[in-house]
């Protein structure tokens, strides 16, 4: 057992350890139904792309949480719930894909994840909309934008729209069997 899975391995059962099951494996799920897309010479170089397309999937449902989080918690909790979050979904997901690697190698990419998540945060927070009904690529919708920035490590053209369809319909799925709200809602009783 590695020092990541001890570390989270006890907070499993509880409400936010469930939330972070449910963000993680809803990230790894979307990553896996995209993986055909991606579009590279070398099978290296695809499992490497799948890697970055399952962390941005990972990046995008850590901002929904957050959104939910602001409709349901105050500030306090907010914090809180972000300082318990982060361990419990950044160490999961390198353990998922470098679990074969040193200790000392994976803990020096957790400060590189938590940067990435906070420029995927101030990224997502730009949009002004969740889903757009009338324009799915629109550039303002959340699902849009995470459709758009995944086909791009997938090596694909975010304009074809049957392409296009497989991340923004396996991520919506994602959300919806998340239940963020009620995850949020039990979290917030914790915090």
């Amino acid at each position: 057992m590695t020092i990541f899975s001890k570390l989270v391995g006890s907070r499993k059962q509880s409400p936010i350890g469930k939330l972070s099951l449910a963000i993680v494996a809803g990230a790894l799920a979307c990553g896996r139904a995209t993986k055909s897309l991606l579009q590279f010479e070398t099978e290296e170089e695809r499992e490497r792309q799948f890697v970055y397309v399952c962390f941005e999937f990972l990046y995008f449902f850590l901002h929904m949480t957050l959104r939910y989080a602001h409709a349901q918690l105050d500030s306090r909790q907010r914090k809180n719930l972000q300082t318990e979050l982060g361990p419990l979904v950044v160490l999961p997901m390198i353990d998922a894909f470098f679990n074969h690697w040193p200790e000392d190698l994976k803990r020096g990419m957790v400060a590189e994840f938590y940067q990435k998540i906070n420029d995927a945060e101030r990224e997502y927070a730009t949009c002004t909309e969740v889903i757009s009904e009338d324009n799915p690529i629109a550039a303002n919708a959340l699902f849009s934008k995470l459709t758009r920035n995944v086909l791009k490590l997938s090596g694909d053209s975010p304009i074809d729209i049957a392409k296009f369809m497989v991340p923004y319909g396996a991520s919506i799925q994602a959300w919806k069997d998340m239940h963020l709200d009620k995850h949020i809602e039990k979290v917030r009783k914790t915090l």
